[in-house]
């Protein structure tokens, strides 16, 4: 059975496209589409053919899904050496749980599939036409079952925040995710993607909206002053598709690959903590300074771009191998085209030198195929890699005298964690939330940097005997935090994240509504009880046009007070009392008080 995916590559290359199977149809699935009973059987999920399987198919056996469910094919015929009977298809898990996970083992109605990957999505996800749209995920995850069945599960990493695009986590969380999110460039890119899908990328409105969020996002934190605005209020609205987009528009550029100017009373305050997530939320700009390279291979974008160019590049795909490599994948080298030739070898690494990391890869890439140095050195250096460079040991601390958020949607720390960080890899915010720590020392122990052991500070003259025992306690944090082992996602809790912002949003409130009522009696003398609720009035309704919307640039906290109750409060007067100056005054004392939320929602 070594020729089960040469007749997949053979379909691929005759450019056939997935319809219904007609009953004479013999050859193999590629994916099974399966629903959930809502059941377990011994644990384990029990799964039943998706009824609407074939709308799925239509979709994912095309462009890049497409690819990467044939090379998952080669990849099991590999693995099994071509045995069919062990060979399983590719399976898609529609339930009711949110996000994309691959998951292992369960019951296919009365068979058990146990240890058999599935990958698990929301039976009502979008298919394709958005960034982070099932055409996209799907490959994602999919890449993912492929990594830990080539290479292995991979280990626990230092970091003890939550995954996303740009956050610093450690080396084997940024390999894992920026290997599977390479993907979704790719499928963004390639050239059969759904329609709608491939008019994203020339989709300058989306980018251009996600931008104008994120340079409000970098002014709000970078402010003096801007206790609630907008940006940050409704950071989990916009920042769950914003990150989407930043997987392609941002990975591509390798904007991640760039260090972000931080001011430095951002960082010589008691809490850096708006320093962190300006470091780890926005992406660089691309005039900037490169990250060091212990930081670009803890971050999980600039690994998506490395692999995204790596794949893509025309003296990688188009070296091919002698016939007996293809040949444990059960094909030909005529039958596979550039783009799956560039993940065969890539596939073959994994296997070979089961990396950790993406450095480790590239080492065990480099020996395997010599003659294709250049071509992946030049790759290396379009990112900022030194291909000769080799990753120091890792010197994991943890301050808990510095809290993160649990996730960058945490923004306010409803879900404390203390922050961890690698010594090797550690940046300004890093070493900046330990007390006492200045910035003249900050930049003396990143200039002594890499080291073999936390004890080699010594040599760094700016760390006195204070600070250094500050390290060797945060080193015994460390050690304290992995022997606990705790899961990072076990204690998400969307209600203890979302509690800060209610309490930020009531507390801001009511501040806006005293201010609010004490501005519109400088104007107008009424009873205590009517500023009371002239004050709420606008309060709330300012404040909540200014979180709904940053129309006429955030002026809308102002105008929705005064054209809501201001304009009729003013006509009132004008058509019963027939008094001008009345009517005047009207105008004047809620266009006062509507300055209450227009202040507090502005960055300054």
């Amino acid at each position: 059975m070594r020729h089960l995916g040469l007749f997949c590559f053979l379909v691929l290359a005759a450019g056939e496209t997935a319809g219904a199977p007609s009953p004479d149809r013999t050859e193999p699935a590629l994916l099974v589409v399966l629903s959930d009973t809502g059941s377990e059987r011994e644990g384990l999920p029990v799964f039943k053919p998706a009824a609407d399987g074939r709308r799925w198919l239509d979709v994912l056996e095309r462009g890049f899904s497409g690819r990467v469910l044939r090379l998952y094919r080669l990849v099991q015929a590999r693995r099994f050496g071509g045995e069919a009977a062990l060979i399983e298809p590719a399976y898609l898990a529609l339930t009711g749980n949110q996000g994309g996970f691959p998951r292992y083992g369960f019951f296919l109605e009365g068979t058990a599939k146990r240890g058999v990957a599935y990958i698990d999505l929301h039976r009502n996800s979008d298919l394709s036409g958005r960034f982070g749209a099932t055409d996209q995920i799907f490959p994602h995850e999919l890449m993912h079952v492929i990594v830990r069945q080539l290479a292995g599960e991979m280990p626990e990493g230092g970091a003890n925040q939550v995954h996303a695009i740009g956050v610093r986590t450690d080396r084997s969380t940024a390999f894992n995710e920026g290997f599977a999110e390479a993907a979704q460039v790719l499928a963004a890119d390639d050239p059969d993607a759904a329609p709608d899908t491939r008019a994203l990328v020339a989709d300058a409105k989306v980018a251009r909206s996600v931008e104008a969020n994120v340079v409000q996002y970098r002014r709000a934190l970078m402010a003096r002053w801007a206790p609630v605005p907008r940006i940050r209020m409704t950071f989990p609205l916009w920042f769950s598709q914003g990150e989407q987009v930043l997987r392609y528009h941002a990975v591509k550029a390798n904007r991640f690959a760039f260090e972000l100017p931080i001011r430095p009373r951002l960082l010589r305050g008691p809490d850096v903590y708006r320093a962190y997530l300006l470091e780890n939320a926005v992406p660089g700009d691309l005039s900037g300074t490169r990250k060091p390279p212990g930081r670009m291979l803890t971050t999980e974008g600039v690994v998506a771009a490395l692999f995204s160019r790596w794949v893509a590049d025309q003296g990688i795909q188009s070296s091919y191998r002698e016939e007996s490599f293809y040949a444990r994948f059960g094909v030909k080298p005529k039958d596979v085209p550039p783009l799956e030739n560039a993940y065969l070898k890539l596939f073959h690494a994994l296997e070979r030198g089961k990396p950790q990391d993406a450095a480790a890869l590239w080492r065990t890439y480099l020996s395997e195929f010599p003659q294709e140095t250049t071509a992946v050195e030049a790759v290396l250096r379009s990112i900022g890699f030194d291909p000769h460079w080799e990753p120091p040991v890792e010197i994991w601390l943890a301050n808990s005298a510095f809290k993160t958020g649990t996730t960058l949607f945490d923004q306010f720390r409803g879900l404390p964690r203390e922050h961890t960080f690698d010594l090797n890899a550690a940046s300004l915010a890093d070493l900046m939330s330990i007390k006492g720590m200045t910035l003249a020392t900050v930049e003396a122990i990143r200039r002594e940097a890499p080291y073999t052991k936390l004890s080699d500070l010594q040599r760094v003259p700016a760390v006195n005997v204070a600070l250094a025992e500050k390290f060797a306690g945060m080193e015994g944090a460390m050690h304290r935090l992995r022997a606990e082992a705790v899961e990072q996602t076990a204690s998400l809790s969307l209600s203890r994240i979302l509690m800060p912002y209610g309490y930020r949003a009531a507390l801001w409130l009511v501040l806006s509504a005293v201010l609010a009522g004490l501005l519109y009696v400088r104007v107008r003398s009424i009873r205590w009880w009517r500023a009371i609720l002239n004050g709420f009035s606008a309060a709330l309704l300012g404040l909540g046009a200014a979180w709904a919307s940053d129309a006429f640039g955030g002026a809308v906290s102002w105008l929705v007070p005064v054209a809501v109750c201001g304009l009729p409060g003013a006509l009132w007067q004008l058509a019963w009392r027939k008094s001008a100056p009345s009517t005047g005054r009207v105008l004047a004392a809620w266009g006062l008080a509507a300055l209450a939320p227009f202040l507090v929602t502005r960055a300054w």
